[in-house]
């Protein structure tokens, strides 16, 4: 997917941004050098100081919690990692374009979203109707992109980007009504149910 870039938005953005988005965690400025460098990508604690500051500004990313000084990406970081037009600043009045994905990839996202436990390749391609190897072929290139993780025990999780283009799939032309109505986007999709007390 293109991505609409800010024109104050650099390189070294796009690495803390899609560190944060495929993480899915909290870090501290010291935490995303260290995995920025041993992902050898190397950008200076100096350069992340001014960089997150300039992010946070921007509303792409925002502090965990008010005290402390861990950072996680929002929702408009993730908008801007997935190409969506609200990542971008000058982007105002257009509608949310419903993020195009191959239907074999939507029911391998869904198929992982929808297991009790972060399920195994193997898994997944027992649920899925396709070929094999062209499931093997699409979960691999959906890890290389960020869309899915893989733990170290080989378990499949939907990065935050991954849960969001699921969520906008899923969503359809409810997402341009919602805006229009509304001014934002439920990403609840009715399987989750709230109690009341």
């Amino acid at each position: 997917m293109r991505r609409i870039q800010p024109n104050w938005l650099n390189e070294n953005d796009d690495l803390i941004l899609e560190l944060l988005g495929k993480s899915g965690v909290a870090l501290n400025k010291r935490g995303i050098e260290l995995n920025l460098e041993l992902s050898d990508k190397s950008v200076s604690y100096s350069t992340i100081k001014r960089r997150i500051d300039k992010l946070a500004e921007a509303g792409f990313v925002e502090q965990a919690r008010e005290e402390g000084s861990y950072y996680r990406i929002t929702g408009k970081g993730v908008s801007y990692l997935t190409g969506s037009p609200y990542g971008a600043s000058t982007a105002g009045d257009e509608p949310v374009e419903v993020t195009e994905i191959e239907p074999l990839d939507y029911e391998i996202l869904d198929a992982i979203h929808s297991s009790d436990e972060p399920p195994e390749v193997d898994e997944i391609i027992a649920v899925v109707s396709a070929n094999p190897e062209r499931i093997r072929d699409r979960i691999e290139d959906l890890i290389s992109d960020g869309t899915v993780t893989e733990t170290s025990e080989n378990q499949l999780k939907l990065s935050l980007g991954g849960q969001y283009i699921l969520q906008m799939f899923r969503l359809g032309s409810d997402v341009e009504g919602q805006i229009d109505r509304y001014g934002v986007v439920d990403l609840d999709d009715g399987t989750n149910q709230h109690q009341r007390g």
